[in-house]
């Protein structure tokens, strides 16, 4: 069809059209959202020891102050709930494996029903939901905060090394409300983003 059209205008005219449409630039997610920050930017944030042992356990809340709620599990899908001391909502850096890249530690993140904070397939695009998902330690279940600008963020392993800037968790669309999903998504500065360690 695009060939049809090109015949019927001049030759000049036909060949400055096919070089616009070669050069035309394609959608991508990095136009949205400021860049991801630097290792050593990372580095500065608390973390974990860099060796977890079973003594240091401790399970905690993961608590959004936005919404006054917490990281809980409903049918494989993380959402934010009234905060309880039932085990989809008791959190701890595992003792399952720590992982060292680009100059970091990274940890999974497991709930006392032995579910580990995943991405739902292990995809990166923006908006994928995180899950409760059995533990098999792909890059998609490592964790590790980032503070920035007073907001305390999750970034995500795989995201963070991924081509697109989905890596960090946030409430899906700000919501405040029991059950509103939580997804990955680039840093936007918001309350929904910031999250907190309280002991359960």
């Amino acid at each position: 069809m695009l060939r049809r059209h090109v015949r019927r205008l001049a030759p000049i005219a036909a060949a400055a059209m096919l070089a616009a449409l070669a050069v035309a630039p394609q959608p991508a997610y990095a136009e949205d959202g400021p860049a991801k920050p630097t290792a050593a930017e990372l580095a500065l944030t608390p973390q974990p020891a860099a060796q977890v042992t079973s003594q240091s356990i401790v399970t905690e809340n993961i608590y959004n102050p936005n919404s006054g709620r917490c990281i809980g599990i409903s049918n494989i899908k993380a959402g934010i709930w009234d905060c309880t001391s039932n085990g989809d909502q008791r959190w701890h850096w595992s003792i399952r494996g720590a992982k060292y890249e680009d100059g970091l530690w990274w940890y999974p993140i497991e709930n006392a029903a032995q579910q580990c904070l995943a991405l739902w397939g292990g995809a990166l695009d923006p908006g994928t939901w995180a899950v409760g998902y059995e533990c098999v330690l792909s890059d998609d279940q490592y964790w590790r905060v980032f503070t920035r600008g007073g907001i305390t963020y999750l970034a995500n392993l795989a995201g963070f090394q991924g081509p697109t800037r989905g890596w960090i968790l946030g409430v899906n669309g700000g919501l405040t409300t029991n059950g509103a999903q939580i997804v990955l998504y680039w840093i936007d500065g918001t309350q929904n983003q910031n999250w907190s360690w309280q002991v359960a």
